[in-house]
């Protein structure tokens, strides 16, 4: 932010920082308007993520569960306010369900209790949810994506039980404000090229990311309406962190 525009200093902008600052409003910086946009490299889901033992095989049968014992169900996230959390807010009011929600200290915790089974559930980022689900320690119910994910064709969306839900993570790279247009013209343009190129693109989607490789105006309207939905979960998810 103390960086002169010049277009020699970027931003790796990611959903979490994105989704921090609707909890946190007080801070120093504005990202809406200290930063403008240079390209959405690409967007990753979540996953839910059940123990094993939990007896339940698909987002239709949690939602019966859930409905039999409203309130048993507990799943641990990232910490209050964290996409995690707002993945496992937007289901519940979705489904018409109540779950308890469990906050740690980072998403590896989450994961850790979900396996001990100090938690019936969680979400995770793709990358860090597929070594557990490919070893067998967790059972993946769904992607949050509205899409299947490529990498685990078999684990179905749960849009396809829960209409309009969606929540995933994303990447973009921004710019401090008054960076001159030719450049961020410039670099924009490097940017998509890079990413869509065989090498680099394989890279991202072998870790489960969606490339979309979007120009600066792709990401303006892109934050525009992250920031009114992420604005709205945040608030039904009642944190309160001054």
């Amino acid at each position: 932010l103390r960086a002169a525009p010049d277009g020699y200093t970027w931003m790796m902008l990611t959903s979490q920082l994105f989704v921090a600052t609707s909890v946190y409003p007080n801070l120093k910086f504005n990202l809406d308007e200290d930063f403008v946009s240079i390209s959405l490299i690409g967007t990753v889901p979540f996953v839910q993520m059940v123990n094993p033992d939990l007896p339940v095989k698909s987002v239709r049968e949690l939602i019966e569960l859930a409905k039999k014992k409203p309130g048993n169900l507990r799943y641990g996230s990232a910490g209050a306010g964290a996409s995690e959390h707002l993945s496992g807010v937007m289901f519940t009011n979705l489904t018409g369900t109540e779950m308890l929600h469990v906050p740690y200290k980072g998403v590896a915790q989450a994961i850790a209790d979900t396996i001990a089974k100090e938690v019936h559930l969680t979400y995770a980022v793709l990358p860090a949810a597929r070594p557990h689900i490919e070893s067998g320690r967790l059972r993946a119910l769904g992607v949050t994506s509205p899409k299947r994910a490529a990498v685990l064709p078999d684990v179905p969306s749960i849009s396809e039980v829960v209409p309009g839900y969606q929540m995933f993570g994303w990447y973009s790279l921004v710019a401090p404000k008054g960076t001159p247009e030719e450049i961020l013209a410039k670099v924009s343009a490097e940017v998509v090229k890079a990413v869509k190129e065989p090498a680099f693109g394989e890279r991202l989607k072998a870790l489960g990311i969606d490339i979309v490789g979007g120009s600066r105006s792709v990401l303006d309207d892109f934050r525009r309406n992250e920031r009114k939905r992420i604005s709205e979960l945040v608030k039904a998810s009642g944190v309160d962190i001054k």
